[in-house]
């Protein structure tokens, strides 16, 4: 850097949420992208909504097996790549509440972070919104 000029700042770590399933070269050219402009550690995942079942009928997480309402926040992992997030509050208890369905967080980079604390980033950028969306994380 010139004298009296700020050093350029580096990035530590990105992580790309993608909508839904991304296609298998969208992570390569994310990670080729960050490393290209001095990234450390770029990470990719894919933000789904969750298929019945990964948790649905694994876990019976339904009313009708006495799931009323998983709390918000509510995050675990599946596999080494995959986590499962709440990130939306259910309806009302009794018969006509909704029970949330959990988003699939997937990760499609290796190394890095796991899969339950890439959940949690998730259910975390979900209650604090993003570019005053609401949080787009809430599916």
């Amino acid at each position: 850097s010139p004298p009296g000029e700020s050093p350029p700042r580096s990035v530590a770590r990105l992580v790309v949420h993608h909508e839904g399933r991304s296609h298998p070269d969208f992570a390569r050219a994310c990670v080729a992208a960050g490393e290209a402009r001095g990234v450390a550690c770029v990470e990719v995942v894919d933000v789904l909504r969750e298929p019945q079942a990964a948790t649905g009928r694994i876990l019976s997480w339904s009313k009708a097996s006495g799931v009323k309402s998983p709390r918000k926040g509510t995050h675990f992992a599946l596999s080494t790549t995959d986590a499962a997030c709440v990130t939306t509050e259910g309806g009302p208890s009794g018969n006509g509440g909704s029970v949330p369905k959990p988003t699939l967080v997937r990760r499609r980079t290796r190394g890095g972070s796991s899969a339950t604390a890439l959940a949690s980033e998730v259910v975390a950028l979900a209650a604090i919104g993003v570019g005053n969306e609401g949080g787009s994380h809430a599916l």
